[in-house]
């Protein structure tokens, strides 16, 4: 059996960035240009599950503080500080709540805007299915005869 070489012409590299950039979109390439292999939009979603697992911390003791002072009358001043230090962790916890879900709204609009933009950018991939075309009878074909 003899082998033979593949005598398909190099792609220039345009042909070959826009080839990748057409098929392949499941990469998250803001996620990349933005700053490592973690999606920001996760980072976001794990501290707003974070922060609500805190809210419900400070929600539950502000219950058990209220059935202690319906139970004991005499301890309410005690329990009422107390109380006043979970609402202001819950207060503080909205507010950094309401700015997490701002910016995972803005990093879904942009991932969004950049999804429906990628295809307007892109030159109409007629040279690029021919490019292939050719590869694949410069070289599929001859791989297939042997």
């Amino acid at each position: 059996m003899a082998v033979k070489a593949c005598k398909a012409k190099p792609w220039h590299y345009q042909v070959f960035e826009n080839a990748f950039l057409n098929f392949v979109n499941e990469i998250d390439l803001q996620a990349i240009v933005n700053g490592g292999s973690e999606s920001k939009l996760a980072e976001i979603t794990r501290q707003l599950q974070a922060l609500q697992g805190q809210r419900l911390d400070a929600e539950r003791n502000i219950e058990t503080f209220m059935g202690l002072i319906r139970e004991n009358r005499t301890g309410a001043a005690r329990y009422a500080s107390a109380i006043d230090e979970d609402q202001a962790k819950l207060d503080a916890i909205s507010e950094q709540m309401k700015v997490l879900e701002a910016e995972r709204i803005k990093v879904q609009v942009e991932r969004r805007a950049s999804s429906d933009l990628l295809p307007a950018e892109l030159p109409q991939d007629f040279k690029v299915r021919a490019k292939v075309a050719e590869h694949q009878d410069d070289c599929g074909a001859s791989d297939a005869k042997t």
